[in-house]
């Protein structure tokens, strides 16, 4: 680290930095702001002022937003198309199992309960470790940066629960269609 010195000379002050709730009527405290500087400095002018979320979106158009749920949306469907994948090779290499229990009188119910409950587990217990992981961290983050925005809980259960209704449909589709197979074609070689 290189060498630095501080100084201390209040007549170079150019900006001042204040942190108001959320709730905070823009106009009034402008107003309240501009009584203040006008009170303690006769001379100086106070020439411009501004709102962080105003620089926000200034900086960070709405643009930049649409291509973040894009890629949002793209992340999305590899998920999906990797829970398929897994959801097709679990119920192929099942076939046989599956004959065995339609030939023994299991339900079409039954069976899709039977291929679909390991799949759930694991989306209830990534749910159960994701929500407050996520919570969490929301918390820290808005805690470190200017520019945040609250975090809203049902927010974060509304997207868990369409992730979870997304995996219904998806292993339901493929475990109801394994159920409904002709059991003679999966045990014709045995």
């Amino acid at each position: 680290i290189e060498p630095v010195v501080f100084q201390y000379n209040p007549s170079q002050f150019q900006i001042m930095s204040v942190k108001v709730g959320d709730n905070v009527n823009q106009g009034t405290f402008l107003t309240e702001i501009q009584t203040a500087w006008k009170r303690m400095y006769l001379t100086d002018f106070l020439v411009s002022s501004w709102f962080a979320n105003d620089m926000y979106e200034r900086y960070y158009p709405a643009e930049d937003m649409k291509i973040m749920g894009l890629a949002a949306l793209i992340i999305l469907a590899i998920a999906v198309m990797g829970l398929l994948g897994m959801v097709i090779y679990s119920t192929e290499k099942r076939v046989k199992e599956i004959g065995v229990r339609k030939v023994m009188g299991a339900s079409v119910s039954e069976i899709v309960r039977v291929l679909s409950w390991n799949f759930m587990k694991l989306i209830l217990i990534a749910g159960a470790i994701s929500l407050p992981i996520g919570f969490v961290s929301g918390f820290v983050l808005q805690k470190i940066f200017i520019f945040h925005s609250n975090i809203n809980i049902n927010l974060m259960l509304g997207f868990f629960i369409s992730i979870l209704v997304i995996g219904l449909s998806t292993i339901g589709f493929f475990s109801i269609k394994a159920a409904l197979m002709n059991p003679v074609k999966s045990l014709r070689s045995e």
